[in-house]
Protein backbone atom coordinates (compact mmCIF):
# COMPACT_ATOMS: atom_id res chain seq x y z
CA UNK A 1 0.00 0.00 0.00
CA UNK A 2 1.17 3.69 -0.83
CA UNK A 3 2.38 5.11 2.00
CA UNK A 4 2.17 9.07 3.19
CA UNK A 5 4.59 10.91 4.68
CA UNK A 6 2.83 13.77 6.68
CA UNK A 7 4.96 16.03 9.06
CA UNK A 8 7.88 13.48 9.36
CA UNK A 9 5.41 10.70 10.03
CA UNK A 10 4.61 7.59 7.72
CA UNK A 11 0.85 7.59 7.40
CA UNK A 12 -1.06 5.44 6.29
CA UNK A 13 -4.50 6.18 6.71
CA UNK A 14 -3.44 9.48 3.92
CA UNK A 15 -3.85 7.00 0.50
CA UNK A 16 -7.50 5.19 1.50
CA UNK A 17 -8.84 8.37 2.57
CA UNK A 18 -7.86 10.31 -0.97
CA UNK A 19 -9.62 7.72 -2.44
CA UNK A 20 -12.61 7.47 -0.82
CA UNK A 21 -12.32 11.47 -1.50
CA UNK A 22 -11.79 11.08 -5.02
CA UNK A 23 -14.34 8.49 -5.56
CA UNK A 24 -16.79 11.18 -3.76
CA UNK A 25 -16.01 13.35 -6.20
CA UNK A 26 -17.11 11.46 -8.60
CA UNK A 27 -20.16 10.22 -7.38
CA UNK A 28 -20.79 14.48 -6.80
CA UNK A 29 -20.23 14.92 -10.61
CA UNK A 30 -22.47 11.65 -11.76
CA UNK A 31 -24.99 12.97 -8.82
CA UNK A 32 -25.64 16.61 -10.62
CA UNK A 33 -25.58 15.45 -14.07
CA UNK A 34 -26.87 12.01 -14.34
CA UNK A 35 -29.04 11.62 -11.68
CA UNK A 36 -31.93 13.37 -9.62
CA UNK A 37 -30.82 16.15 -7.04
CA UNK A 38 -31.48 14.00 -4.04
CA UNK A 39 -28.16 12.23 -4.78
CA UNK A 40 -25.59 15.44 -4.58
CA UNK A 41 -26.52 15.96 -1.02
CA UNK A 42 -25.32 12.46 0.54
CA UNK A 43 -21.96 12.52 -1.66
CA UNK A 44 -21.06 16.33 -0.68
CA UNK A 45 -21.56 15.49 2.90
CA UNK A 46 -19.07 12.68 2.63
CA UNK A 47 -16.96 14.19 0.52
CA UNK A 48 -16.98 17.11 3.82
CA UNK A 49 -16.54 14.12 6.15
CA UNK A 50 -13.25 12.92 4.13
CA UNK A 51 -12.17 15.85 3.90
CA UNK A 52 -12.01 16.55 7.80
CA UNK A 53 -10.67 13.18 8.79
CA UNK A 54 -8.08 13.67 5.98
CA UNK A 55 -6.76 16.72 7.75
CA UNK A 56 -7.06 15.41 11.70
CA UNK A 57 -4.40 12.60 9.73
CA UNK A 58 -2.33 15.03 8.41
CA UNK A 59 -2.14 16.97 11.42
CA UNK A 60 -1.12 13.21 13.44
CA UNK A 61 2.09 13.59 14.40
CA UNK A 62 4.79 16.54 14.13
CA UNK A 63 7.24 17.17 17.32
CA UNK A 64 9.92 13.86 16.54
CA UNK A 65 13.01 15.87 16.07
CA UNK A 66 12.07 19.23 16.71
CA UNK A 67 13.56 21.62 19.50
CA UNK A 68 10.97 22.46 22.42
CA UNK A 69 10.91 24.40 25.36
CA UNK A 70 9.43 23.31 28.93
CA UNK A 71 8.80 26.09 31.59
CA UNK A 72 6.91 26.30 34.90
CA UNK A 73 4.81 28.98 35.64
CA UNK A 74 3.45 30.46 38.98
CA UNK A 75 1.54 32.29 40.12
CA UNK A 76 0.19 33.26 36.50
CA UNK A 77 1.34 31.80 33.21
CA UNK A 78 3.86 35.34 32.77
CA UNK A 79 5.40 34.35 36.40
CA UNK A 80 8.09 32.10 34.74
CA UNK A 81 9.91 29.96 37.72
CA UNK A 82 12.32 27.41 35.75
CA UNK A 83 13.25 26.66 32.08
CA UNK A 84 14.69 23.79 30.35
CA UNK A 85 15.27 24.22 27.09
CA UNK A 86 15.55 24.35 23.92
CA UNK A 87 15.60 20.30 23.55
CA UNK A 88 14.98 17.71 21.30
CA UNK A 89 12.36 15.49 20.88
CA UNK A 90 13.43 12.22 21.28
CA UNK A 91 12.60 8.51 22.27
CA UNK A 92 12.40 8.61 26.64
CA UNK A 93 12.05 11.67 29.18
CA UNK A 94 13.39 14.73 27.93
CA UNK A 95 12.91 16.65 31.35
CA UNK A 96 13.68 15.32 34.59
CA UNK A 97 13.65 18.06 37.71
CA UNK A 98 14.45 16.74 41.22
CA UNK A 99 15.02 18.29 44.69
CA UNK A 100 14.90 21.95 43.10
CA UNK A 101 13.69 24.27 45.67
CA UNK A 102 9.68 25.00 45.26
CA UNK A 103 9.17 22.65 42.50
CA UNK A 104 7.74 19.14 42.77
CA UNK A 105 9.84 16.49 41.23
CA UNK A 106 8.69 15.30 38.09
CA UNK A 107 9.77 13.89 34.16
CA UNK A 108 8.41 15.07 31.33
CA UNK A 109 8.43 12.60 28.14
CA UNK A 110 7.55 14.74 24.83
CA UNK A 111 6.68 12.13 22.30
CA UNK A 112 5.87 13.17 18.56
CA UNK A 113 2.26 14.01 19.18
CA UNK A 114 1.69 14.33 22.88
CA UNK A 115 3.78 15.10 26.34
CA UNK A 116 3.87 12.62 29.14
CA UNK A 117 4.30 13.91 33.16
CA UNK A 118 5.06 11.56 35.42
CA UNK A 119 5.35 12.27 39.50
CA UNK A 120 7.75 9.49 41.29
CA UNK A 121 6.78 11.13 45.13
CA UNK A 122 3.40 12.00 46.27
CA UNK A 123 2.95 15.67 47.16
CA UNK A 124 0.80 18.73 45.95
CA UNK A 125 1.01 21.96 44.34
CA UNK A 126 -0.25 25.35 45.62
CA UNK A 127 -3.80 27.02 44.42
CA UNK A 128 -2.68 30.54 42.23
CA UNK A 129 -4.61 31.82 38.93
CA UNK A 130 -1.81 29.34 37.39
CA UNK A 131 0.68 26.79 38.62
CA UNK A 132 1.96 24.01 36.05
CA UNK A 133 3.47 23.70 32.89
CA UNK A 134 3.91 25.30 29.80
CA UNK A 135 5.04 23.49 26.76
CA UNK A 136 6.53 25.95 23.74
CA UNK A 137 7.76 25.41 20.20
CA UNK A 138 10.99 26.77 19.52
CA UNK A 139 11.08 26.91 15.62
CA UNK A 140 8.92 28.25 13.52
CA UNK A 141 9.17 25.69 10.79
CA UNK A 142 6.80 23.73 13.43
CA UNK A 143 3.25 23.27 12.50
CA UNK A 144 0.82 25.57 15.19
CA UNK A 145 -0.66 23.21 17.46
CA UNK A 146 -4.54 22.70 16.46
CA UNK A 147 -5.71 20.80 19.69
CA UNK A 148 -5.32 19.97 23.30
CA UNK A 149 -6.92 17.22 24.76
CA UNK A 150 -6.22 15.22 28.25
CA UNK A 151 -5.19 11.59 27.24
CA UNK A 152 -7.46 8.51 28.63
CA UNK A 153 -4.57 6.75 30.60
CA UNK A 154 -4.08 10.32 33.13
CA UNK A 155 -4.08 9.18 36.29
CA UNK A 156 -3.81 12.37 38.16
CA UNK A 157 -7.15 13.03 40.05
CA UNK A 158 -8.60 16.48 39.27
CA UNK A 159 -6.63 16.88 35.63
CA UNK A 160 -9.11 17.40 33.04
CA UNK A 161 -9.83 19.14 29.83
CA UNK A 162 -10.47 22.34 31.54
CA UNK A 163 -7.06 22.47 33.18
CA UNK A 164 -5.70 22.80 29.59
CA UNK A 165 -5.58 25.35 27.00
CA UNK A 166 -3.20 26.18 24.22
CA UNK A 167 -2.44 28.81 21.16
CA UNK A 168 -0.74 28.40 17.97
CA UNK A 169 2.86 27.83 19.50
CA UNK A 170 2.38 27.18 23.60
CA UNK A 171 0.18 24.42 25.42
CA UNK A 172 -0.36 25.58 28.81
CA UNK A 173 -1.02 22.51 31.35
CA UNK A 174 -2.16 24.18 34.89
CA UNK A 175 -2.29 21.61 38.12
CA UNK A 176 -3.36 24.13 40.67
CA UNK A 177 -4.65 22.82 44.23
CA UNK A 178 -3.99 19.38 42.93
CA UNK A 179 -2.61 16.63 44.92
CA UNK A 180 -0.46 14.32 43.45
CA UNK A 181 0.58 10.40 44.55
CA UNK A 182 3.61 8.66 43.68
CA UNK A 183 3.38 7.11 40.37
CA UNK A 184 0.92 9.40 38.94
CA UNK A 185 1.15 10.93 35.49
CA UNK A 186 -0.82 12.93 33.04
CA UNK A 187 -0.97 13.23 29.35
CA UNK A 188 -1.84 15.70 26.86
CA UNK A 189 -2.34 14.74 23.23
CA UNK A 190 -1.76 16.94 20.50
CA UNK A 191 -3.48 15.75 17.45
CA UNK A 192 -7.62 15.63 16.75
CA UNK A 193 -9.30 12.20 16.61
CA UNK A 194 -12.16 12.60 14.90
CA UNK A 195 -15.44 13.93 16.85
CA UNK A 196 -18.90 11.66 16.67
CA UNK A 197 -19.89 14.22 14.09
CA UNK A 198 -17.65 13.19 11.74
CA UNK A 199 -18.51 9.41 11.81
CA UNK A 200 -21.97 10.63 11.25
CA UNK A 201 -21.23 12.76 8.26
CA UNK A 202 -19.69 9.38 7.02
CA UNK A 203 -22.25 7.67 7.37
CA UNK A 204 -24.67 9.64 6.16
CA UNK A 205 -22.83 10.46 2.96
CA UNK A 206 -22.49 6.69 2.69
CA UNK A 207 -25.74 6.31 1.48
CA UNK A 208 -25.37 8.21 -1.00
CA UNK A 209 -22.47 6.36 -2.39
CA UNK A 210 -24.37 3.20 -1.98
CA UNK A 211 -27.28 4.48 -3.52
CA UNK A 212 -24.66 5.83 -6.83
CA UNK A 213 -23.19 2.68 -6.96
CA UNK A 214 -27.42 0.81 -7.28
CA UNK A 215 -28.06 3.46 -9.79
CA UNK A 216 -24.53 2.46 -12.02
CA UNK A 217 -26.24 -1.54 -12.07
Amino acid sequence: MLRLNLFGKTNVFGPCLFRLLAMSVRAIKMSFFRFPAAWALPTVILAVAIVTATANQAHAGFLDGQQMILEVAWPTQTNIQYTVGPFTVAPGPEVQVNNISSLVNFTADVSDDSVTFRFPQSNSFLSASFNGYILEEDSASIPPFQVANVDPSTTLGGFNQSRVSFDATHVYMNVSGLGVQAGQSFTVDFTAVPEPSTFVLLGVGAFGLLGYRWRQR
